[in-house]
């Protein structure tokens, strides 16, 4: 009889980005000594707005056995989307009864993670303000489409430091999400995994 795994669902937009970056994290757990977790990305695509990701994620958790599931992730940008708020504050409200479903959040997109690699900022930076401190940092061109994973992973614990300390001074300032420019949830995603592997 096959083991029943422990099932994290990550659901996030970025037909590229996102996808690439997860995944990395998927394929270790998947394929090294943690047999006892089943991790899967599903990547809703670029332009995917913040509420499409939060329905998907609620459909699956709602749809799993809870038996077996570890956690479902909703991973949203504020980017341009106008219903970022709406999407965030009803992702609140679903995981107040619902501990093994989470959503986070990136004020304004993704790149804001990886900048947290290299230093602290609390900054607003606009996509193409990150991109190119990336490109300095990283020592090559970064596109959005980038695997940035190798580069990054020994730093890992300094971005999940550096995210903590930037979305905790906003929470002191009552500063809601679509508001705090720049800032990231994703460390509380990204230790969950880490924590699994290091």
């Amino acid at each position: 009889m096959p083991t029943i795994r422990d099932k994290i669902f990550i659901v996030t937009n970025g037909k590229v980005t996102e996808k690439l970056y997860f995944t990395k994290f998927k394929d270790v757990i998947n394929s090294t000594g943690f047999g006892h977790l089943d991790v899967q990305v599903i990547p809703l695509g670029s332009k995917s707005e913040p509420t499409r990701i939060l329905n998907k994620a609620i459909e699956i958790h709602k749809s799993a056995n809870k038996g077996s599931l570890k956690r479902v992730w909703a991973v949203i940008e504020k980017d341009n989307f106008a219903d970022f708020e709406k999407a965030y504050e009803k992702g609140i409200e679903y995981s107040k009864n619902n501990k093994t479903f989470r959503i986070v959040y990136s004020n304004i997109a993704i790149e804001f993670w990886f900048l947290l690699h290299f230093f602290n900022s609390s900054k607003c930076h606009s996509v193409k303000s990150m991109i190119n401190v990336l490109n300095r940092k990283l020592k090559k061109p970064y596109f959005k489409n980038s695997d940035v994973y190798d580069e990054l992973y020994e730093k890992i614990s300094t971005a999940i430091t550096h995210a903590k300390i930037i979305d905790q001074n906003h929470k002191l300032n009552n500063t809601k999400p679509i508001d705090a420019c720049s800032n990231t949830t994703i460390y509380h995603l990204v230790k969950e995994l880490y924590d699994i592997i290091k």
